[in-house]
């Protein structure tokens, strides 16, 4: 996974794409975390941070406003959320 959680790391160095992730989220350790330098973090804070993003996009998928069609251009960022979350239920098994 750590391809994944470096791509998502990357994304969200951007102001504007992390506000939109975090939405109405006050402040979280995944602010420490994106504010620190990625090789430093351990397995627990790139798996917090991991599972925030992917917490973050099901949300948005389920509960947002926004139509099938607005998905598209999100489609890279899906497929690696799903990616992650069949890792990980796979791992739990």
């Amino acid at each position: 996974l750590d391809a994944i959680i470096r791509h998502f790391n990357h994304r969200y160095q951007d102001v504007n794409m992390y506000r939109n992730l975090r939405h109405k989220d006050k402040k979280t350790e995944i602010d420490i975390i994106l504010n620190s330098c990625y090789e430093s973090l351990d397995n627990y804070k790139k798996l917090l941070f991991i599972t925030y993003v992917v917490y973050r996009y099901s949300n948005n998928i389920f509960h947002g406003n926004k139509s099938v069609r607005s998905w598209l251009k999100f489609d890279e960022q899906i497929g690696y959320c799903f990616d992650v979350m069949m890792k990980i239920l796979n791992d739990c098994k």
